[in-house]
């Protein structure tokens, strides 16, 4: 009846209690993660039926002229061959048609994300959704999940377009994992940042909270606990230790750093209140999505005209090219979405159009979450080679951009100080020695997030490695089993 739920940035994954330990649902197409990515695609619209009517009015207008031309013709001695009144008829029939057609296709392209889930296209989760993208990109809205941004100052609009599909996303992801265990799993623990928006602290934070649990319940869940993601890690590496230690977990997740000093130990697990254990906390968010903008932003971008210049001298505007790759953020990516002329004057009075172009391209067919995941690819190819030669054929045939690990430093300089800086936050409002490094999440497997973290940290300390991806969710399943099922233990 219970189950841990990490409804993460990049990833979703569900644990299950089986045979007295926590258990990965496969809830992905293959394995036991979901991408946290949706598709909505846009309401079909049939084109609009003639008015008869009208239709007529311009019958009669057009036979007006026609006998108008016709007696100028025979005035003036002249061969006229003009049309008959059903062959004006059928032409008037098919302008109308076409007119209909064209504000049909004018409507359907005006969609918002808003109109496109209130309308009756599919919406699309995880690998389905990234493949509709890559097979139609502009006959739907592709955005990864908004859950960072609930704790966010954002318009109602948006904060309801995210609602709608973190319901549908969490209710996705249950009812598959109900699927494999044969059963309702109506209890979760779910996890959260220590910080869904550092501007608003608490405020933002119980903003999100509420939204979350509102959408848990919309999506089937009854009762509902939620714990921070580095307390849930925590949680499940203290299942490997074998004598009381304090350790610091540093989750590099794909939104957020979340960092948590936490007592640990065989005799504390059976405790039911842990609070005290809980010294220090520190997050913000800074994660792999931020990595992946930044190395788009240093290493591709120029390719699109990031530093080059207009005909006047000016330089090419950058918001609208930020607007491109921040594909995690709905606002940014929907006045993208209406940047096309803005985008084809550009073209017009740039110094290297080239560049432009193929931006236009990038905005014509909605290919920007392919160049971040482009960046992303380069990111982990430079963790086991000193640089990369990214194809970008896919924007122009002969675009290939060489991306060396020293260019990925730079890229990342101010991501990297900042999660260096959480850690160390943590461990000095801890209070007490630190006896071990838990590193965990996805982003953590970068070789220059661990060299960064090294660096920074006491080296006699020692750095430990948990489940990049599911230390969080199995973590989440151990406190949803002391919760709500301690019976099951």
């Amino acid at each position: 009846m219970f189950c841990g739920l990490d409804f993460g940035t990049s990833n979703c994954s569900l644990g299950l209690w089986r045979d007295g330990k926590p258990v990965l649902a496969r809830v992905g197409r293959d394995g036991p993660y979901m991408p946290s990515v949706a598709y909505a695609e846009r309401a079909e619209l049939s084109a609009l039926p003639i008015d008869e009517g009208r239709l007529q009015i311009r019958i009669a207008a057009a036979m007006r002229t026609e006998r108008t031309r016709r007696t100028e013709a025979k005035r003036r001695n002249r061969r006229y061959a003009g049309l008959s009144e059903g062959e004006i008829a059928s032409r008037e029939r098919n302008l109308m048609q076409r007119e209909a057609a064209r504000t049909t296709a004018d409507a359907f392209s005006r969609q918002t994300i808003a109109t496109a889930l209130q309308g009756s296209g599919r919406l699309l989760f995880g690998e389905d959704a990234i493949d509709a993208n890559a097979l139609t990109p502009m006959d739907g809205f592709y955005f990864k999940s908004p859950k960072l941004f609930l704790g966010s100052e954002v318009q109602d609009t948006h904060l309801d377009v995210f609602s709608q599909v973190i319901t549908a996303m969490i209710g996705e992801v249950r009812q598959r994992a109900e699927l494999e265990a044969g059963h309702a799993i109506t209890q979760t623990a779910i996890g959260h940042p220590v910080v869904y928006s550092l501007s608003r602290e608490l405020a933002g934070n119980g903003q999100a909270l509420e939204i979350m649990e509102r959408c848990a319940r919309k999506a089937g869940f009854a009762d509902i606990v939620f714990l921070p993601e580095p307390l849930a890690a925590a949680f499940n590496y203290e299942r490997t230790v074998t004598h009381e230690e304090i350790v610091l977990v540093v989750d590099v997740g794909g939104g957020t750093t979340d960092c948590a000093v936490v007592r640990v130990g065989p005799r504390r697990a059976s405790v039911a209140d842990r609070a005290s254990d809980v010294l220090a906390y520190a997050g913000d968010r800074v994660g792999g999505g931020m990595m992946d903008f930044h190395l788009a932003w240093r290493a591709l971008m120029p390719s699109f005209g990031k530093d080059s210049l207009l005909r006047s001298g000016r330089p090419v505007p950058h918001p609208i090219l930020i607007d491109a790759i921040s594909v995690e953020n709905v606002p940014r990516q929907e006045r993208f979405r209406r940047a096309g002329e803005q985008i084809r004057d550009l073209v017009d009075s740039a110094a290297e159009p080239d560049k432009l172009e193929r931006l236009l391209q990038l905005w014509q067919e909605m290919l920007q979450h392919r160049l971040v995941r482009s960046a992303e690819a380069a990111k982990i190819g430079l963790s086991q080679a000193p640089e990369v030669t990214l194809p970008l054929d896919y924007i122009d045939p002969e675009l290939q951009v060489r991306i060396t690990g020293d260019e990925l430093r730079i890229a990342l300089e101010s991501d990297l100080a900042r999660i260096t800086a959480l850690a160390c936050e943590a461990a000095a409002g801890a209070g007490a020695p630190i006896d071990r490094v838990f590193l965990t999440g996805g982003a953590s497997k970068s070789p220059v997030v661990l060299e960064a973290i090294r660096t920074q940290l006491d080296p006699a300390v020692p750095i430990v490695r948990g489940d990049d991806f599911g230390s969080v969710t199995e973590g989440l399943t151990r406190y949803a089993c002391d919760v709500f099922g301690a019976s099951a233990r």
